[in-house]
């Protein structure tokens, strides 16, 4: 053995050993075409410049001496091209090469191409030796390794026969390369073919050198292009087909416009290979003008311009006379694929053909003019017709005539089918379906509108992108052609007519789409089916193409000399349709274990997986693009094909009915296995190539997702093959297993798109599926619970994966991760709550996640995980990321986290607490509650605590340097679906827009963009969060609660007694809250950002919501006042912020219904300071109640605002006036005097109360609630009167006129506001009236106001009569108030007993026509209520003196009925049969009686009560009330009847409550029912009084009114009256008739009222019985 560097140097030396220079040299030449990494370790770096090997020097050296090592050479130096192409470049560069012309340069490598062409095209029989074999490795050569590919070089029967029959002269006297010669082109093309292929720059330089010309080898030559015309001409030479296939390899790497290059450079690319189409149509390479179904009238092809070795025209003698093609070489690339390719096994010519069209398709389209001077019908269809309708048939067996090709390996089948597909995805990805609305410069604006479409579509932007190239011209008239039924302006000679009309041809991307489109079995969804699914779909990518082809390569590589012919081995066995290398040739060597790289050409995986991407990407873009082609076709397509691919000479026509991708695939008859089920197979991991690995994933997964879009779970389930337990679990599998694998690398920006569309599909439908949930089938209903044990690893249940990544700290917060992490939680939240009107079923599926979830104690773990500080004392995970660096990407995701995982918590309670959960004491639980509430973990003070409320986003104003563009931005503003809706900037959008802007504005732009995102998102997150840990307080309140109520359980872990820790825990948060609502206000001038409003808010209002809970609790009255007084102290802190925002108003209104709730509850003893510190707070919101109010429906949002804050505002202070309030005490309230002395602003020296007052005239009708309360204060009303608050009132009736009121409907009058300002306005003037200081002075002139204010609104009174009992309250107001000034009056001249009371009467407005008018109204509809106290069918029969005739007419109870709704009469509970007396009892017709009609009974009994007191009043000053005699007597028959009901029932209500005994009105008796007769009896003590109250003004107005007739008599006897009362005597009968019915004795004592004898009602009817009988007598 060698031991030393010296010893293998000495015996290795290549200089002693020239005879294997090749072989040393073609094993590095192996070596570095293995990869870019291997061929570095020939390069060196020395400062800048790159150095290359000794033994490349050596070559060069040598080369003058021997030329044969020219292959051996250049096959080396394209090897290092992988590596360092611009140094290659360089070396041969003719600036370099200039200073030493021994050393070969570009133009010495294209003169050789050249020379070698006009050899082998001349008409001379000369032998081709261009080399002179100067040594003896000449002989010896081993040229086999030299090539553009490793395919291209093998040692086949081919070659052998190449070198025995070289020489050989040919057909027209064409010559046949030895292999000698073979090496030099092969070599020559490799370095060219390389250098291109990874240089931009040194490509565009070749495709634009230009040769010295000594004399033409063309025509061609001419057009000034005489690079790609020489390797034209070469391609159609007699070469081997591996040669001629690296001929078009060549020409395709200088054509490539893949990786980066520069304008200019693509500028030339694209300019050659409009003319590489030229050149190649020029070929007849592809035999269009021979296979055309429109041809011309002349000879098509009689001299082929492809010509072949004589070596190789023997493999097609011995074929069938009737195989089509015939073996005849004016097929071109027809003939040599079927008849010389076909015999090897493998198809480099073909694959060189494929790799040609799709270079020119990606650099120049697919130009509509190709072959103008040629053909009848121009374009470039029958170049993608060759590809779709032979090639790929052929190679599958799918076409008419032949059968399968053979094929050597699967790497040859698999590398043939890749290469085919991939010109038609080339064609299709950049076909533009044009709008007919676009003009002819909008293809890239239609383009950017499908690829917006496309990411919606499949779901990842990622494959859109790659589906959705962009077009290489913006003129969309080409586009148009498709869709246009003109015929063809072929512009041919006269000749040619017999063919017109000529039908137009269609494009390449057309035919594409319209064969995938079509309804029946289309030829290319046939190819790509069988792509997909062939070899075992993705289980036989590694077992077929993998290992065992790979003991094939190596078999084939050490024994390829001595295996059998393969022209032989196919001859002998003609019924094979492919050859079986594998039982040939493994049993000649054992398996040996070589690592194979996965870039390696002759990878069968990489080839296989290549085949297989491109058709989900096919699939894909026909999916992008169907409703637009289909749409625009009217859903079918007519066309007639280029080329004929067979021998019958039949014009074919193509008519196809178009579908879609998704109905195509379910339309195909009996497939082998279910289509997508097999792409969902693809998302496995099939391939080492990591980068293969995740597009192939995602293109299957947005097939799936575009498949599944708009599918029912029925179909999904049957497209994807699983209706059983099996099928459902291979998906839920491949899902899961790549869902774990993308989730492990989202450094992959289409693995992070990809696990965001996973999520998406596991929140879908698919949810039961993949999640392993009860669900209903196509086969019925099946619960699954646990799954068989070969899918229960954890990467093939995606809930397994999910919860791991959450279990992952690095996963929560790393930007890259932790918004997934968010939509993690997110879901299983979701999925694990329910509403009571879910199915069965979804609550089933809701138990089954959420028993999976318990059985892991998910929710316990991930609280401590969150919440609790760890062991190490290392803060705990949600306070390490609010710490510090807030606005850093990924931290708002973790403050969501939290926020969904306090929701799940809430919800974890609240299920507990629905389903009534017996293990809801169980320990787990016990556990998370004492974590959350008890001192030690103290899980819920942390999450408080950690709130980050305060924002690092200092300044979101928009800066006044972008003004220029912001409506810009603003058109890319966009609102995120989201739970909380937010709105974001669209940056992609917004690049796009401002792409012709200054790098400066732009760069700014988008900078300020991204800022303002995420400032959004930071605080979205926050609310969120504070949103979410309030509904866990309470859900821990409501569950703690729930346990102490059961009375089972009395301590609570280790933590102590569960009442204690929940009082203590009360207390504590809220003082927490409270406390941080007070620190980050003092701090919001803080450098470290500004508050966050809505975040605030939610605590504000999670005060009212604990301060609820306080008074509901055994809670000491000291904490009370505490609280009052630091709540009052938050209140004031937020309203003297300078400036004041609304979001400081709205907090200050909640925490100011907290101190009134705590007021209301109990008033507790208040110190001074907590009494200054009330006084403060309500001038605080008596400064807001000024504001002014929108009594409209107003669509400014912040008048909106503004006026709810208003109002919420005025709320409050009447609860606080009305909670320091002592009535007649004689001390001022408190609260007013501070309104009263308290100025608006310290500019101004007008008060609060002055300020309030000052809004009447402004018609500001909410004011009028506020000032109303105040008035009824202890000096409140002399406080309002001192702030000029009577002239406000008498001077705002005037301002609001009434002039075009009569027009108006109450509806209008209503809606427009005039009502409710009229009824406050009343009201507020009664409250004063009542409440007056100055009773003697002021009263005579609040009393005229009332009836002034009265008269000139009776436009609205009239409307109210008519339509009562609509706008009933506003109704009651007006009586109540109109009774009160009219009492009170009458009293106070009873009182003075005024003797000229007739002429003061004359001078007040009640003695005007317009309230006589009024009075009339009122006394009309009071004649309607009294006679139907309740419905009609309710009520005893009448006397028959007092029945009325048979006329019907509506009630005012039956246009109350109407209004009922079912919610009213089902959700209310029944409170057994109506109160109408025993009468009603048996009436089975009697509708149950229910709460809202009690109330509506009590509303017209209130109604009834003060329109009679108003009657009544005026009656007494003997002023001519009208009202019927016999409706007088109806009403007091049925009230009186009512009254008596009412009572008994009242009276059986309150026996059965006091000893439990049933009744004939209920039957059992429970808690249920002793609440309902609660209910009801709170609302009979009521409605009783009130009964008896308006009987009892029925009989004072009954004597009212016959006093006033006894009085007209009088005074008409003795002269001063004009008429005499004319019913008199009627009126007498029907009152006697009316009491006799009602049971009045002869004393006058109802029979069964409550009435005493000699009580003032007992005395009034004794007295009314008398006179009428005295009369009637």
């Amino acid at each position: 053995p060698y031991k030393t560097k010296e010893d293998i140097q000495s015996i290795a030396n290549v200089a002693e050993r020239p005879d294997c220079i090749d072989d040393i040299m073609a094993c590095a030449t192996a070596l570095c075409n293995r990869g870019q990494k291997f061929a570095a370790y020939f390069w060196s770096r020395d400062s800048d410049n790159m150095l290359f090997s000794r033994a490349l020097k050596n070559l060069e050296s040598r080369i003058e001496k021997d030329q044969s090592l020219i292959p051996t050479y250049l096959s080396f130096l394209s090897a290092l091209a992988m590596a360092e192409p611009s140094e290659v470049f360089r070396i041969l560069d003719q600036e370099v090469a200039q200073s030493d012309k021994s050393r070969m340069n570009w133009e010495t490598i294209f003169t050789t191409i050249r020379w070698y062409v006009r050899k082998m095209r001349n008409d001379s029989h000369a032998e081709v030796k261009p080399i002179q074999k100067n040594s003896p490795s000449a002989s010896l050569s081993t040229s086999y390794y030299y090539g553009v590919d490793d395919d291209e070089n093998r040692n086949t029967e081919e070659s052998r026969s190449s070198v025995r029959q070289a020489n050989v002269s040919s057909r027209s006297g064409l010559k046949e390369l030895d292999k000698a010669n073979t090496a030099i082109i092969v070599s020559h093309l490799a370095v060219i073919t390389k250098v291109a292929s990874n240089y931009a720059t040194g490509r565009a330089f070749l495709v634009d050198l230009k040769l010295s010309l000594e004399d033409t080898v063309s025509k061609a030559e001419d057009d000034n292009d005489p690079v790609l015309v020489i390797l034209f001409l070469l391609a159609t030479t007699p070469l081997a087909p591996y040669v001629r296939g690296a001929v078009f390899a060549t020409i395709a790497s200088l054509l490539s416009v893949d990786g980066e290059m520069t304008d200019n450079e693509r500028k030339k690319i694209q300019e050659a290979a409009k003319k590489g189409w030229n050149h190649l149509e020029w070929t007849q390479a592809v035999p269009v003008l021979l296979l055309d179904q429109y041809q011309r009238n002349e000879q098509v092809q009689n001299d082929p311009k492809m010509v072949y070795p004589p070596s190789l025209m023997s493999a097609a003698s011995n074929v069938a006379s009737t195989f089509w093609p015939p073996p005849d070489p004016k097929y071109g690339m027809v003939f040599e694929m079927e008849h010389i390719e076909s015999h090897l096994g493998f198809y480099p010519s073909t694959e060189g053909m494929l790799q040609l069209l799709l270079s020119l398709v990606k650099a120049s389209g697919c130009p509509p003019t190709l072959g103008k001077e040629q053909r009848l019908r121009t374009g470039c269809a029958p170049y993608i017709e060759y590809v779709l309708n032979f090639v790929l048939p052929r190679a599958l067996g799918y076409h008419r005539t032949n059968d399968q090709l053979p094929f050597k390996s699967g790497v040859d089948s698999a590398r043939l089918i890749a290469r085919a597909l991939a010109v038609v995805e080339a064609i299709l990805i950049r076909y533009v379906i044009p709008d007919e609305k676009d003009g002819p410069s909008d293809v890239f604006l239609r383009h950017q509108r499908n690829l917006d479409a496309a990411k919606s579509i499949l779901g990842i932007c990622n494959v859109a992108a790659e589906v959705t190239m962009t077009p290489l011209e913006n003129n969309a008239t080409a586009y148009k052609v498709d869709f246009d039924s003109k015929q063809a302006d072929t512009g041919l000679p006269e000749q040619t007519r017999e063919y017109l009309p000529l039908p137009r041809p269609k494009s390449p991307g057309f035919l594409i789409l319209a064969d995938i489109l079509a309804a029946s079995e289309s030829g290319l969804l046939r190819v790509i089916t069988n792509v997909l699914t062939r070899d075992g779909g993705s289980d036989g990518v590694n077992k077929i193409y993998g290992f065992a082809d790979l003991q094939y390569r190596v078999t084939w590589a050490r024994f390829g000399n001595t295996t059998p012919s393969l022209f032989s081995a196919k001859h002998k066995q003609d019924s094979s349709h492919s050859l079986s290398p594998h039982s040939l040739l493994t049993h000649l060597l054992p398996p040996i274990d070589v690592t194979v790289d996965p870039n390696d050409s002759l990878d069968p995986i990489h080839w296989r997986a290549t085949g297989v991407l491109t058709s989900l990407r096919i699939l894909a873009a026909a999916a992008t693009r169907e409703q637009v082609f289909i749409k625009a076709l009217g859903g079918k397509a007519t066309f007639i094909p280029a080329l004929q691919f067979t021998a019958n000479k039949i014009l074919r026509k193509e008519e196809i009915r178009l579908v879609t991708v998704k109905d195509a695939i379910e339309g195909m008859p009996s497939p082998e296995t279910r289509l997508l089920s097999t792409i969902a197979q693809y998302l496995r991991p099939i391939c080492s190539a990591e980068s293969m690995d995740t597009a192939l994933s995602a293109s299957s997964l947005a097939i799936l997702f575009y498949s599944f879009n708009s599918s029912t779970l029925e179909k999904t389930l049957s497209a994807l093959g699983a209706q059983s337990i099996r099928g459902e679990l291979c998906f839920a599998a491949a899902v899961a297993e790549r869902l774990g694998i993308a989730c492990r690398k989202l450094s992959c920006k289409a693995n992070a798109e990809m696990v965001h569309l996973l999520l998406k599909l596991v929140r879908s439908q698919l949810s039961t599926v993949l999640l392993g949930l009860p669900h209903k089938s196509v086969d019925g209903l099946r619960t699954k619970g646990v799954l068989p044990s070969r899918y229960q690893s954890k990467h093939t249940e995606c809930l397994s994966i999910l919860l791991d990544c959450l279990s992952n700290d690095d996963f929560l917060t790393s930007p890259k991760s932790s918004e997934i992490a968010s939509k993690i939680f997110q879901m299983l939240v979701t999925f694990s709550t329910y509403n009571n009107d879910a199915s069965s079923m979804a609550k089933k599926q809701a138990d089954h996640l959420c028993k999976r979830l318990d059985d892991i104690d998910f929710w316990t773990n991930a609280s401590r995980q969150f919440l609790a500080y760890r062991e190490s004392g290392e803060p705990y995970l949600l306070r390490s990321m609010t710490e510090t660096h807030r606005l850093m990407e990924g931290n708002e995701n973790v403050v969501s986290e939290a926020a969904w995982l306090c929701n799940g918590l809430a919800h974890h309670f609240y299920r507990i607490l629905q389903n009534n959960d017996q293990d809801t004491l169980s320990q787990k639980n016990q556990t998370l509650l004492s974590h959350l509430l008890d001192q030690e973990f103290r899980l819920l003070y942390n999450a408080i605590e950690c709130l980050p409320i305060c924002n690092d986003a200092n300044n979101m104003n928009f800066p006044t340097s972008l003004l220029s563009i912001q409506s810009t931005i603003e058109s890319c503003l966009h609102v995120v679906d989201d739970r909380y809706q937010y709105t974001l900037i669209n940056i992609a959008d917004l690049e796009r827009k401002m792409n012709k802007l200054t790098d400066g504005v732009r760069n700014e732009g988008l900078e300020w963009a991204k800022y303002w995102n995420q400032c959004v998102r930071w605080e979205h997150a926050i609310t969120h969060l504070s949103s979410a840990i309030p509904s866990l307080i309470e859900a821990c309140f409501e569950y703690s609660d729930w346990i102490l109520k059961s009375g089972l359980s009395n301590l609570l872990h280790d933590s102590g007694e569960l009442s204690i820790i929940r009082e203590e825990s009360l207390l504590e948060l809220l003082d927490q809250i409270l406390k941080m609502l007070m620190d980050c206000h003092i701090n919001r001038i803080d450098p470290r950002g500004r508050l966050s409003g809505p975040a605030m808010t939610n605590l504000s209002n999670e005060v009212l919501m604990l301060v609820e809970r306080l008074l509901h609790s055994k809670h000491n009255p000291s904490h009370s006042s505490y609280f009052i007084e630091q709540i009052g102290k938050a209140i004031l802190m937020f309203l003297q912020t300078k400036p004041l925002s609304i979001d400081d108003e709205e907090r200050a209104v909640l925490l100011g219904a907290a101190i009134c709730k705590l007021l209301k509850a109990k008033k507790p003893e208040l110190h001074d300071n907590s009494i200054d510190t009330m006084k403060g707070v309500a001038a605080a919101f008596g400064k807001l109640s000024c504001k002014e109010v929108a009594m409209k429906k107003c669509d400014d949002l912040a008048m909106q605002q503004q006026s709810q804050v208003a109002m919420a505002s005025r709320s409050i202070l009447c609860s606080l006036a009305g909670s320091f309030d002592t009535p007649g005490s004689g001390e001022t309230n408190e609260i007013v005097s501070s309104l009263a002395c308290t100025s608006l602003t310290p500019s101004t020296q007008v008060s609060i109360l002055q300020a309030l007052v000052q809004l009447i005239p402004k018609l500001d009708s909410n004011i009028f609630i506020l000032l109303e309360t105040l008035s009824c204060c202890e000096d409140g009303a002399n406080s309002l009167i001192k702030t000029g608050l009577f002239k406000a009132l008498c001077d705002v009736s005037e301002v609001r006129a009434m002039d075009q009121a009569d027009a108006l409907t109450i509806d209008e009058l209503y809606n427009r506001g005039w009502v409710y300002f009229f009824t406050s306005n009343l009201t507020l003037l009664r409250s004063l009236l009542v409440n007056l200081p100055d009773y003697d002075n002021d009263m005579q002139r609040f009393h005229n106001a009332i009836l002034n204010l009265t008269v000139s609104y009776r436009v609205i009174i009239y409307r109210l009569a008519d339509s009562f009992p609509k706008y009933g309250k506003c109704w009651l107001d007006i009586v109540q108030s109109l009774a009160t000034s009219l009492l009170m009056k009458n009293n106070y001249a009873n009182q003075l007993q005024f003797s000229n009371a007739s002429t003061d009467r004359a001078e007040t407005p009640s003695s005007s026509e317009e309230f006589r008018q009024i009075i009339e109204c009122i006394s009309k509809l009071t004649e309607k209520l009294i006679q139907y106290p309740f419905p009609a069918r309710l009520l005893p029969d009448l006397p028959p003196q007092l029945q009325e005739e048979s006329t019907v007419y509506d009630t005012w109870w039956d246009s109350i009925e109407q209004t009922y709704t079912v919610t009213d009469c089902n959700d209310q509970p029944h409170l057994g049969s109506p109160p109408t007396g025993c009468f009603t009892r048996n009436n089975l017709t009697s509708k149950r009686w229910t709460k809202r009609k009690y109330e509506d009974c009590i509303a017209g009994a209130q109604v009834m009560d003060g329109s009679l007191t108003i009657l009544i009043q005026e009656s007494a000053e003997k002023k001519n009330v009208e009202f019927d005699a016999a409706t007088l007597a109806r009403g007091l028959c049925r009230i009186s009847k009512c009254s008596q009901a009412v009572t008994e029932r009242l009276r059986e209500i309150e026996q059965k409550l006091k000893d439990g005994s049933k009744s004939i009105y209920f039957g059992g008796f429970d808690e249920s029912s002793k609440d309902i007769m609660t209910i009801e009896q709170s609302l009979l003590e009521e409605l009783s009084p009130l009964f008896e109250r308006i009987c009892e003004k029925l009989l004072i107005l009954s004597h009212s009114l016959y006093q006033n007739m006894k009085l007209i008599n009088q005074e008409f006897n003795r002269g001063l009256a004009s008429r005499i009362s004319p019913n008199m005597e009627k009126f007498r009968e029907f009152v006697l008739i009316a009491m006799s019915y009602a049971g009045l004795a002869e004393n006058g004592v109802l029979s069964s009222s409550g009435a005493t004898e000699g009580s003032r009602y007992s005395m009034l009817v004794q007295k009314l019985n008398e006179e009428l009988k005295i009369e009637m007598s």
